[in-house]
């Protein structure tokens, strides 16, 4: 029993278009292999939909596209005790940084990849940094030097004399506006 959406061509042209780009996105440039996979898991999304046909297409084909990836990478990867997300995410990064998809297009989602790809896999290791330490920071006060002390004592002496301050700040902008007028007129 098949429905419209199941052989519907717009439907899986999308689905298409998606698992291509996903391919793309990990640097798969061989024309011939770039098909080649999306076939590959397009057929595998077709499947699934016959067993869940309330799902759209592209979504399965997308998911196909994931767990065929996961489950790659989960093979060439060596278990060193991290948890299993954490192995593929490694795994997706050693790939884009062997450029694996560029330097062995062939082995590309090879059920038996050669050695020497094993090797420059498991060879790649990224380590995201140091593990997070909590610390506490006590505030401490700036010490600005000689500079705070002038600007302190140039103040405290302003505030001794209210009517020097008053005159500074009037003589600053009655120099400020002359400058002004001077700039403007010439």
């Amino acid at each position: 029993m098949t429905d419209a959406a199941t052989l519907d061509p717009i439907v899986w042209a999308r689905a298409y278009e998606r698992v291509e780009n996903h391919l793309l996105a990990y640097r798969v440039r061989n024309r011939f292999l770039l098909t080649q996979l999306t076939r590959e898991i397009l057929e595998q999304a077709a499947a699934r939909r016959s067993a869940e046909p309330d799902r759209a297409p592209e979504d399965l084909a997308a998911e196909e596209a994931e767990r065929s990836l996961d489950a790659w990478v989960a093979q060439l990867s060596t278990p060193d005790g991290d948890p299993p997300i954490r192995q593929v995410a490694r795994g997706r990064a050693a790939i884009y940084l062997a450029e694996l998809p560029e330097r062995w297009p062939a082995s590309f989602l090879d059920h038996q990849p050669p050695p020497e790809l094993l090797a420059e896999l498991r060879s790649i290791y990224l380590e995201a940094g140091p593990n997070l330490e909590f610390t506490n920071m006590a505030p401490r006060p700036f010490d600005l030097g000689p500079v705070s002390d002038v600007a302190g004592e140039t103040w405290r002496t302003f505030a001794k004399w209210p009517i020097l301050r008053t005159l500074t700040v009037w003589c600053l902008f009655a120099l400020l506006l002359g400058t002004a007028f001077y700039l403007t007129r010439l």
